[in-house]
């Protein structure tokens, strides 16, 4: 990412966030890549997908509180720490260790575009490369999440992989493994469900040197005529070094006629800050500045609505683009808590599909095999469900198809939890509870000598 300091006013909102408008770039100097960069004609009048337009409506969903709680800070530091070379990855079985991810560095951003492609090809995502060349050679990764209702709306969840500097040590933990990891950890938790709309998780190469990769990929998917309803993309998500997390969800500008498409992407953003209990860890701030220096423009140069996710510009990262962007700079609970919206956010733009199957069974005692009633059980995969055994121990849970934890416990009994069961359409489990066995130690007393 390439950025300067901004100066803006202020207009709030429908959605009680704050709008920067009427930016003005302070001092901003051009870079070897922003004058290499190819510049593109804005195209004319994107329309606004009509059902992204009218999709301001928001419900909280008890199936998306459990994706965001299932965004660990553990996870969020390993895969940034990998992509940084701080430790290795497993490329083709073998650890690597990642010391560039720059486009331009031949062996290394190939391992890093093979670790990605594994990595979901490992969740049984639909995994592709994208080959392109504009003055570079490199090579971006696909990972496809078909939907079930509406398969031919696509939401794209997407950040650059490659770094800078250009030689050297390029560690690119903020700028922009932070981004790379918001991805991979999104694409770990949204494999697990199905959603109405299909869910691409893309990663880019190219950016530091003007957006070439998303460029060729976003004319490709217009040349293709694909119907892209919203993308999302992420790029340095990590640093906060003053402890105010705002950040900012940039759009174009009021007076583009794309503007209402990328704003109901960003609401979607702001409410789930507000729908989740993040409001305490995350200050939203909806910047309508058309700032195009990222992924996200290369879509609204082809008439798609976008929006770019990115930390607070006014809390600017001060390694940025050195080899001191490391792992340890970065503030790892705003960085959890970014990465947990951004997964709110990818789901709720594609419509999670709660498909239920049933799980049914007998609750009984383990030793003379007699049915418990009153006995409760438990899924223990958020959403929790819970449900009481009848008089002949009989139990009936009606579930979102997944794998769970089921626990059942009674008074008088040892709880008993199975793990891995599968519920698919109907499925039968027999829960055996071990009597509380009460044991008299006999007392002996002794005459006093």
């Amino acid at each position: 990412m390439k950025i300067s300091r901004r100066l803006a006013w202020l207009l709030i909102t429908t959605w009680g966030v704050i709008v920067l408008t009427g930016l003005a770039t302070a001092g901003a100097t051009s870079t070897p890549e922003e004058i290499d960069r190819p510049t593109l004609a804005q195209a004319d009048s994107p329309s606004v997908p009509a059902t992204l337009a009218a999709s301001q409506a928001f419900t909280s969903n008890a199936v998306v509180a459990c994706m965001i709680s299932q965004v660990q800070q553990s996870s969020v530091y390993t895969y940034d720490g990998q992509l940084s070379g701080e430790w290795p990855v497993l490329v083709g079985g073998e650890p690597y260790a990642l010391a560039t991810r720059n486009t331009t560095s031949g062996t290394p951003i190939q391992k890093a575009t093979q670790y990605v492609y594994e990595h979901m090809q490992a969740l049984s995502l639909t995994v592709s490369y994208h080959d392109w060349t504009w003055g570079y050679s490199n090579r971006n990764v696909i990972g496809v999440l078909t939907g079930c209702s509406h398969s031919d709306e696509i939401v794209l969840v997407t950040a650059h992989l490659d770094d800078m500097p250009s030689s050297g040590s390029a560690p690119g933990a903020d700028d922009n493994a932070s981004g790379s990891t918001g991805v991979l950890v999104a694409a770990d938790i949204l494999s697990q469900y199905q959603f109405e709309r299909t869910l691409r998780f893309v990663l880019f190469t190219g950016e530091e040197q003007g957006m070439r990769g998303s460029n060729q990929y976003a004319q490709a998917v217009k040349d293709a005529g694909e119907n892209i309803v919203a993308v999302y993309n992420m790029d340095m998500i990590a640093w906060n070094s003053d402890g105010d997390p705002t950040l900012g969800l940039h759009t174009r500008a009021p007076s583009n006629p794309g503007y209402a498409g990328d704003l109901a992407i960003a609401g979607v953003f702001t409410n789930v800050v507000n729908a989740y209990g993040l409001s305490s860890y995350l200050t939203p701030a909806i910047v309508a500045d058309g700032e195009s220096r990222s992924d996200h423009s290369s879509f609204w140069n082809r008439g798609y609505s976008a929006i770019l996710a990115i930390e607070d510009w006014n809390d600017f990262d001060d390694y940025y683009h050195t080899s001191n962007d490391r792992l340890q700079t970065l503030d790892m609970a705003y960085f959890t808590n970014f990465v947990k919206a951004s997964v709110g956010t990818a789901a709720h733009l594609a419509h999670p599909v709660e498909v239920t199957g049933i799980l049914t069974g007998v609750v009984f005692d383990a030793v003379t095999f007699s049915p418990i009633a009153g006995a409760q059980v438990k899924s223990a995969l958020c959403p929790m469900y819970t449900e009481t055994s009848d008089a002949q121990g009989i139990y009936s849970l009606t579930l979102p198809v997944g794998v769970y934890s089921i626990t059942a416990f009674a008074t008088g009994y040892w709880p008993n939890t199975v793990g891995g069961v599968a519920v698919i359409s109907t499925t039968t489990l027999g829960i055996p509870l071990a009597p509380v066995r009460t044991t008299y130690m006999p007392l002996v007393f002794k005459d006093a000598p």
